[in-house]
C-alpha cells in the first residue's frame, strides 16, 4: 500500500512536468513575437513613406506632363507672332511677338524645373521601395519563423501529454496487481492528424519575386503556384472571381490592358515593359516601379492580389525568372 501511494505521487510529480512548455523554445518564441511587432511598424511606416514619395512623383508628372503641352502651345503661338511681326513690323505685332517669347521662354523654365523634381522624385521613390520591400520580406521571413516555432511548441506539449496519459494508463493497471511492482512506461505511437495541404503549402515557403531579383526559393515559390493554379483552372476547378474586371493601366510600356483570373483571388498578366520609373495603375490605386534599363522589353509577370480589397497588391517579376 505504501509503495502504491508513491507511485501515485510520482505519477502526478511526472504528469506536471510533462505538461510544462519548453522554457528555452517559449523564450525564444515570445522573443521572435517581439521582434515581428517592432518590425511591422518599420514596414507600416515604410509603406507610408513610399505612399507619400509615390504622391511626390505623381504630382511632379502631372505638372511636367501639363507644363509641356503648355510650351508647345506658347511655341506655337511665338513662332506665329514672330511671322507677323516680321511681315507686318508695327508696333502692336512686335510687342505681341515679344510677349509670345516671353510666355514661351516661362514656360520652358517650368518644363526643366517640373524634369528635375520629376527626376529627383522617381529616385526617392526608388530608395523608398527598395527599403520597403527589404522590410516586408523580413516580416514575412520572421512570420514563418514564428509559425515553425509555434508548431514545434504544440508538437512537445503534444507528445509530453500523450506521455503522461500512458504513466497513468500504466499505473492504473499494475497497481492493483503488483503494487510492489514501479511500471516504466512506454510511449504508444500516435498517428498525427493529415493537415490539409493547400497549393501554396506545396510551392513551399516563400515571396514573389521582385523585378529581376528572387532567391531560388522564391522562384520555387512562383513557378509551382503559377503551374498549380493554372493546372486547376485548365481543369475547370477554379473558384468565382471576385472582380468582373481589372484593367491594368501602364502608360509608358504598353498602355491599357485586361489582366486574367487565376484563382485564388489572383489576377495575372504577361506584357513587355519599357525601362524606367513608371506608374502601374489599377482601379483607382498608382504603383510606382523601377524597371531596370536591362529589362527595357523584357517580357514581365504582373501578378494582382485581391484576398484583401481594401488592400490589394500588385507583384511584377521578370517572366525568364520562373521559366523552366
Amino acid at each position: 500500500m505504501y509503495r502504491f501511494v508513491l507511485s501515485s505521487i510520482f505519477f502526478v510529480w511526472i504528469s506536471t512536468v510533462n505538461a510544462a512548455p519548453d522554457p528555452v523554445l517559449s523564450q525564444t518564441l515570445q522573443q521572435k513575437q517581439q521582434e515581428l511587432a517592432a518590425l511591422t511598424k518599420k514596414v507600416d511606416a515604410a509603406a507610408a513613406v513610399l505612399a507619400d514619395e509615390q504622391a511626390n512623383l505623381a504630382r511632379h508628372a502631372e505638372g511636367l506632363e501639363e507644363a509641356t503641352q503648355s510650351l508647345v502651345d506658347a511655341e506655337r503661338e511665338m513662332k506665329a507672332k514672330l511671322l507677323a511681326a516680321e511681315t507686318n513690323p508695327d508696333e502692336t505685332a512686335m510687342r505681341e511677338s515679344v510677349l509670345a517669347s516671353i510666355r514661351y521662354n516661362r514656360f520652358e523654365a517650368r518644363v526643366k524645373r517640373y524634369t528635375g523634381r520629376k527626376e529627383e522624385s522617381e529616385q526617392s521613390v526608388a530608395a523608398a521601395e527598395q527599403v520597403y520591400q527589404n522590410l516586408a520580406k523580413q516580416q514575412k521571413d520572421l512570420e514563418f519563423v514564428i509559425s515553425e516555432l509555434s508548431s514545434k511548441r504544440d508538437e512537445l506539449a503534444s507528445k509530453k501529454v500523450a506521455a503522461s496519459t500512458n504513466v497513468q494508463a500504466a499505473q492504473s493497471v499494475s497497481a492493483p496487481a503488483k503494487a510492489a511492482e514501479v511500471v516504466t512506461p512506454v510511449a504508444a505511437k500516435t498517428e498525427a492528424p493529415k493537415a490539409k495541404v493547400s497549393i501554396e503549402d506545396a510551392a513551399g515557403v516563400g515571396t514573389w519575386p521582385y523585378l529581376s531579383n528572387a532567391s531560388e526559393q522564391d522562384i520555387r515559390y512562383a513557378r509551382t503556384y503559377i503551374a498549380e493554379l493554372e493546372a486547376d483552372k485548365a481543369k475547370g476547378e477554379i473558384d468565382s472571381a471576385p472582380l468582373a474586371e481589372v484593367e491594368l493601366v501602364a502608360k509608358n510600356s504598353f498602355g491599357k490592358s485586361d489582366m486574367d483570373y487565376l484563382g485564388d483571388d489572383l489576377y495575372m498578366l504577361t506584357k513587355k515593359v519599357r525601362a524606367g520609373s513608371q506608374r502601374f495603375a489599377l482601379f483607382n490605386k498608382d504603383y510606382w516601379h523601377t524597371i531596370p534599363e536591362a529589362d527595357d522589353q523584357a517580357e514581365y509577370v504582373f501578378i494582382f492580389d485581391v484576398s484583401s480589397l481594401s488592400k490589394p497588391e500588385l507583384f511584377l517579376f521578370k517572366k525568364s525568372l520562373i521559366a523552366q
